[in-house]
């Protein structure tokens, strides 16, 4: 999974996301299946968009350096209010919809340790000899 339940947390307040999932009736505390469903089915949206350009699955490294648990976030959090209206939930899960779009179309890369992705264009070498006497280092 690209996210997790406390990632989610950090990103939408437990406030919202009991709102959205529910409380434990016995315990008072989040009704985490939802929220973990929501997190899943996100996961697998976003391996569609991954899998033609990246071999999954892909690192825990590239996952915490690139967006993805951001985009990961905006994705289940549009799960968990689907018969909801809300404008600002359906514009930032179209933004993480473009985002991984774009990451799929080759536009932006993952991050820094993103080494997946062809660098195109060339590059000429010429070699050429040296007079310098390495012999006295």
């Amino acid at each position: 999974m690209y996210c997790t339940l406390d990632q989610l947390i950090a990103q939408f307040t437990l406030l919202e996301l009991q709102q959205r999932a529910g409380v434990d009736p016995g315990t008072g505390e989040l009704n985490e299946a939802p929220v973990l469903t929501a997190i899943a089915a996100a996961s697998r949206q976003i391996d569609g968009y991954l899998r033609t350009v990246y071999p999954l699955p892909l690192s825990d490294g590239v996952i915490a350096e690139s967006a993805l648990p951001e985009m990961c976030g905006h994705i289940a959090r549009s799960i968990l209010y689907q018969n909801i209206e809300n404008e600002p939930v359906t514009m930032r899960y179209k933004d993480a919809v473009q985002w991984l779009r774009d990451v799929q179309a080759k536009k932006i890369t993952l991050g820094p340790t993103d080494t997946t992705v062809a660098v195109t264009g060339t590059m000429a070498v010429r070699a050429v000899s040296s007079n310098f006497d390495w012999n006295k280092f």
